[in-house]
């Protein structure tokens, strides 16, 4: 919507100069400006919202992405969130990363080791994607984060091997 609003920043320049009392709705330059380092701002959230969601997903026949790129997606997004913290001159754009940087971290507590899991599991990566997102999104305690990867893993295949081990060995 805000990139929308943008392709139509002319006429509503246009209509303010015919129309003296739209004037007061139209919005000013610093606005315009504003508007844009949003839009480049959050189209990063739409990509990654596209790609976890299956609404963008470049293979073939196939709408649902697969686990391994939702670890990578997430440390994509904190980078973004970190750098706008880092770097923003303007005092909104940092207050938004503030909030979201919150909110982000909520929500990565909660799933990050299961994204994990699904991460290592991808040849091109295994335990190097982990260490790789982890420094950045958990710089203070990503070390004993990176231990608890692995150990979850031997813990499910353990489980794995539990409860389908004994067919495997009747089947034999």
């Amino acid at each position: 919507m805000l990139n929308t609003a943008d392709k139509y920043r002319q006429y509503f320049d246009k209509f303010g100069e015919d129309d003296e009392s739209f004037l007061r709705f139209c919005p000013t330059t610093c606005q315009w400006a504003k508007v844009n380092e949003v839009y480049e701002f959050l189209e990063v959230f739409l990509d990654v919202t596209n790609l976890i969601s299956g609404s963008n997903y470049p293979i073939v026949n196939s709408n649902y992405p697969t686990i391994n790129l939702f670890l990578l997606e997430l440390y994509r997004i904190k980078e973004l969130i970190n750098v706008q913290l880092d770097e923003s001159c303007t005092k909104h754009m940092q207050n938004m990363a503030v909030r979201m940087g919150l909110k982000f971290d909520k929500y990565c507590d909660e799933c990050d080791l299961l994204l994990s899991l699904g991460a290592i599991l991808d040849p091109r990566y295994k335990k190097k994607i982990i260490k790789f997102a982890y420094e950045s999104m958990y710089p203070i305690d990503y070390e004993s984060r990176i231990e608890t990867v692995p150990r979850c893993f031997n813990d499910l295949y353990d489980q794995y091997e539990k409860i389908y081990g004994d067919e495997k060995k009747e089947r034999s």
